[in-house]
């Protein structure tokens, strides 16, 4: 997936924050910011969902982020979705 193809996924005022509620990104914008060097700098980065619960509005997903360090990363996200698109990530 290309990078524009990954930020397409997010409402353009999607707020993405950290597991304490401290907001890391807002927007198209705050996401091209943060994640457009780290995508450049990691050309191999592919997230792969290992399980998902999906519950109304909200998709819990946990994944390992290969393409980053020597072993995959493990990660929890919870995404709401509105409209079809992610306007919010813990």
């Amino acid at each position: 997936m290309t990078f524009d193809r990954f930020v397409a996924c997010y409402a353009p005022h999607v707020v993405i924050e950290n597991g304490v509620g401290t907001t890391l990104m807002h927007g198209h914008e705050g996401m091209r910011a943060e994640y457009g060097p780290f995508f450049a700098d990691h050309p191999e980065l592919r997230g792969e969902i290992v399980h998902r619960i999906n519950a109304g509005e909200y998709v819990i997903d946990e994944e390992q982020i290969h393409g980053w360090l020597t072993d995959p990363v493990r990660a929890v996200a919870i995404y709401h979705i509105a409209d079809g698109l992610i306007d919010h990530v813990d």
